[in-house]
């Protein structure tokens, strides 16, 4: 009987578990978060933020930073509550346990960029200690994860360095292992 115990409790502890992945907060260039090139021509420009990988979360925090450009911040909108803005530190609520991808916020942003700007989530600085923090959907207490911040290139071209998504040919994939 002890062991049909104990098995059933790992089972259970192993799928408790699985809730809490934090996951990764990115910029995108669509609300589904498919693609981190952002294409500023026109002279404005939206970015999403977005919760990828992550199994189940109630809550996210995080700030921006714009690297590199000359972009002019207008605002941002969100379909859930938010208190802060994302300059400065912003923290959003779910509303419920979502699973991913959940678009979390829209920025607006005016102003033509060059190639190889900038837009990534950083740790936000008004936390203690400052981070990136996700809660999961634990009941009765979420717990507080640590997440990873993505970046986006804005008018990426084959000059941008580290870019995140970078076209490559299969031999120069292949040299990187031999």
């Amino acid at each position: 009987m002890r062991r049909v115990f104990w098995f059933a409790a790992t089972i259970l502890l192993t799928a408790c578990s699985g809730f809490a992945q934090s996951g990764q907060i990115g910029i995108y260039s669509d609300a589904g978060g498919t693609s981190v090139d952002l294409n500023n021509t026109t002279g404005s420009m939206q970015a999403y933020c977005v919760h990828i990988n992550s199994s189940g979360a109630t809550a996210c925090q995080f700030a921006i930073e714009v690297v590199g450009t000359q972009l002019t911040y207008f605002g941002e909108s969100s379909p859930f509550t938010f208190i802060g803005n994302s300059s400065s530190g912003i923290g959003i609520a779910y509303g419920g346990c979502r699973m991913s991808p959940i678009h979390v916020l829209t920025i607006s942003f005016g102003g033509i960029s060059t190639a190889c700007d900038r837009i990534k989530i950083v740790p936000d600085p008004t936390a203690a200690p400052p981070g990136i923090y996700v809660t999961d959907c634990t009941v009765p207490v979420p717990n507080l994860l640590t997440a990873k911040g993505g970046w986006a290139v804005i008018n990426p071209d084959a000059s941008c360095p580290g870019n995140p998504i970078t076209d490559s040919s299969w031999g120069r994939i292949k040299s990187i292992y031999q």
